[in-house]
C-alpha cells in the first residue's frame, strides 16, 4: 500500500517537498485554503480547508488515512499538526526546540506590547496578499522555516 504525507499549508517550500516526495511514489495531499497554493499544482489531491481548522483536517486524516503529517515550523500550523498527529495517531517529526522558537517570540512580543513597547509588525503575505499590496518600503522579512531575515527596500 502506498504510503500518504498531509500538508497542511501550500507555500513554495511545501511544493518542493510535494515535487520531491511524489518522486519517491508517496501519496501526497495538501490543506490550504490559498486557492493558488503552489503545493496544490503537485499533490495528488488537494483540499479548501484551512490548516488550522481542527476539526474538518480530522475529517480529512480520518478519510485520507495519512501515515505522517507535515506542518511548516513557526505558525499556528505546527501546533495544529501535534494536535492532529495525537488524534490520529501518526508521527510529526520534529525536535521540541524547534517547535518553541517562534513561540517564544510571540511571548515576547505580547509582554512587550502589555507596557506599550514598540514590536515590530507582523504579517503574513502569503496569507494577506492585500496587506502585502500595500507596505511601505524598506521592509524587513523574515522565514520561520528557516529562522532567517531578509531586508528589502
Amino acid at each position: 500500500m502506498k504510503k500518504k504525507v498531509l500538508f497542511l499549508g501550500g507555500n513554495n517550500s511545501v511544493a518542493k517537498m510535494v515535487e520531491e516526495i511524489k518522486k519517491m511514489d508517496i501519496y501526497t495531499i495538501v490543506a490550504d485554503t490559498t486557492i493558488n497554493a503552489p503545493a496544490k499544482n503537485y499533490a495528488d489531491i488537494v483540499y479548501d480547508i484551512s490548516p488550522s481548522n481542527i476539526k474538518s483536517l480530522l475529517e480529512i486524516g480520518e478519510h485520507e488515512k495519512p501515515d505522517c503529517i507535515y506542518a511548516a515550523l513557526g505558525d499556528v500550523t505546527t501546533w495544529n499538526a501535534l494536535a492532529l498527529c495525537k488524534r490520529l495517531k501518526v508521527p510529526f517529526y520534529v525536535r521540541r526546540d524547534k517547535t518553541e522558537s517562534k513561540l517564544v517570540l510571540d511571548k515576547f512580543n505580547d509582554f512587550c506590547r502589555t507596557f506599550n513597547v514598540s514590536v515590530i509588525n507582523e504579517i503574513s503575505l502569503y496569507e494577506s496578499a492585500e496587506e502585502a499590496s500595500a507596505l511601505e518600503f524598506p521592509v524587513i522579512l523574515r522565514s520561520f522555516e528557516k529562522m532567517s531575515i531578509y531586508a528589502t527596500n
